[in-house]
């Protein structure tokens, strides 16, 4: 069951519906591993190794994704790590342009759509739960990539910075 599971969900390629000029997320395509600065509201900081897992599914139609921190093997090593396992999955709109996203983790569902911003940025937002989140892909390369997450409480007026993660993607295992 699980192969054929695993079989069904996952492509090796992206969908014709999706023209290339807006295959943002193609890039991201493979394991990163990260270091993830959490704010901590304010009240200091730590800093956790992460792993972020992205691969195309639902015939090449959706880009899906892994949040993992600590990554598994910090877990493995300590259990009592308090962090994020969470799931996204991309879908495109050929009518918009734009991808609307579904994160689930435990506790935290959360319903995105995303721009392409002029300076190549890929800009995430949401809004609800009294407050607007932008989560933002910068400086995206074939290697590496910055991720932050922004809140705000007063409808964009002030913005506070939650989290980063610094990714470098890990070689292929060819």
């Amino acid at each position: 069951m699980h192969d054929n599971f695993v079989e069904a969900l996952l492509a090796t390629k992206r969908s014709a519906d999706i023209p290339e000029a807006d295959d943002w997320y193609g890039v991201l395509l493979g394991e990163w591993d990260f270091e993830w600065v959490d704010y901590l509201g304010g009240a200091g900081e730590r800093h956790l190794r992460g792993e972020w897992l992205f691969a195309r599914a639902l015939e090449g139609r959706a880009i899906v994704d892994l949040f993992i921190c600590p990554s598994r093997e910090e877990r493995r090593r300590d259990e009592a790590l308090e962090g994020e396992y969470g799931l996204s999955i991309r879908t495109y709109s050929a009518q918009t342009r734009s991808w609307h996203i579904c994160h689930a983790s435990v506790g935290a569902p959360e319903q995105l759509s995303a721009i392409r911003e002029e300076n190549g940025d890929i800009v995430q937002t949401s809004t609800g739960k009294g407050y607007v989140a932008v989560w933002r892909f910068s400086n995206v390369r074939a290697d590496s990539f910055y991720w932050t997450n922004r809140i705000s409480v007063d409808n964009g007026a002030t913005w506070e910075l939650v989290g980063e993660v610094f990714a470098k993607k890990r070689p292929s295992r060819n």
